[in-house]
């Protein structure tokens, strides 16, 4: 503990004691009964540290073996890194400024299996000298004092886009691999992810999974960063390869490590409309038609909320980016629309116009 307690205080309350090769704690209050380590490590037992507030820790727990192996490609580097030996398991500890609640990244899989969790507030982890369930030692591996903290929001961001190549990792098989490159690729150049970063990421799964058309998958990155954004395949690209599932949950963890939802890959799909908006049209009664109306309210929604044909979903402008429409927004909208034409209407004096559009409310 020597090394580590370079990082935090030994002396700080935030230790607690854990059952004997086991995770979980001896007091059921333990989010409230933080110690020092001496008093926390109970010889015969474990010993686990509460993180978010109470430390000022945050723990990324790599669940898998694609974690384990991407996580340097993607992840800031951490202040402390432990783990047991195994390729399918590590810890990266990190001091934080802003805190949250715990995270967890599942596969879409039929078991759920779990690809990364970020851990904060209300939680905790085991850690060295501590001996896992399975009977491994656990050991502490790297400590960097220098590494500034980070924020919460910041690191989630990271996780997600970890959970996100993870993922795809898995689905790295002969015959669906330059598709792969070819969506994943695409998929985050659209959303602004550095270029670099995703030749690192594509370079790294081909190393490990024994890909020998290595050259052929940083190609398809080449290519996908050398012509505009809206010819990227991208999303329908994953979709072909892995079907809707697999690619919804891939390309989501890339928007909420981007923080642009889905605006760069849906932008290709909205209709192209005129700038002024002919509500006064309606004055002709003639004119008052569901066809016509929904164009104009077509054009009318412009910038202010879109479909997505692949998702299903609509998708509403917040004033910095479009986000999905969990609330039922678009109803209101629908509302603002015809009130706006009414409105228009009336100005025109087409009292008559104004009725006929109620009627087709």
């Amino acid at each position: 503990m020597a090394t580590f307690s370079k990082i935090i205080p030994l002396e700080q309350q935030c230790f607690i004691t854990l059952k004997p090769h086991d995770k979980k704690p001896v007091q059921n209050d333990w989010p409230n009964n933080g110690q020092t380590f001496d008093a926390a490590h109970v010889p015969g037992h474990n010993v686990g540290i509460l993180l978010g507030k109470a430390s000022g820790f945050l723990d990324v727990d790599l669940d898998c073996k694609e974690a384990v192996a991407l996580a340097d490609a993607i992840l800031p580097k951490p202040n402390a890194t432990f783990g047991r030996g195994a390729a399918d398991s590590l810890h990266y500890l990190y001091l934080a400024n802003s805190f949250g609640p715990r995270k967890a990244f599942t596969s879409t899989g039929p078991n759920k299996d779990m690809l990364v969790e970020l851990r904060g507030d209300g939680s905790q982890t085991m850690i060295p000298p501590s001996t896992h369930p399975n009977g491994e030692q656990l050991a502490w591996i790297e400590t960097n004092q220098e590494q500034n903290d980070i924020s919460y929001d910041d690191l989630q961001k990271h996780v997600s886009l970890l959970a996100a190549a993870s993922e795809l990792m898995q689905y790295w098989v002969e015959g669906q691999r330059h598709n792969l490159a070819l969506g994943f690729s695409g998929l985050c150049l659209k959303q602004g992810v550095d270029a670099n970063l995703v030749m690192k990421i594509i370079q790294q799964i081909c190393k490990v999974m024994g890909d020998p058309e290595v050259e052929d998958r940083l190609n398809a990155i080449r290519t996908s960063v050398n012509q505009p954004a809206q010819k990227n395949a991208g999303f329908t690209k994953l979709k072909e390869a892995l079907g809707e599932t697999v690619a919804k949950s891939i390309s989501e963890r890339v928007y909420l490590y981007t923080g642009k939802q889905s605006s760069a890959e849906i932008v290709p799909h909205m209709q192209s409309f005129n700038d002024i908006i002919e509500l006064g049209q309606f004055v002709d009664r003639a004119n008052v038609t569901e066809a016509k109306m929904g164009q104009a309210f077509s054009q009318w929604l412009n910038g202010k909320a879109l479909y997505v044909i692949e998702t299903k979903r609509w998708m509403i402008w917040n004033g910095r980016y479009w986000e999905v429409d969990l609330c039922n927004k678009m109803h209101n909208l629908a509302f603002n629309y015809v009130q706006d034409v009414k409105s228009t209407l009336i100005e025109q004096n087409s009292i008559h116009g104004a009725r006929d559009l109620s009627s087709k409310q």
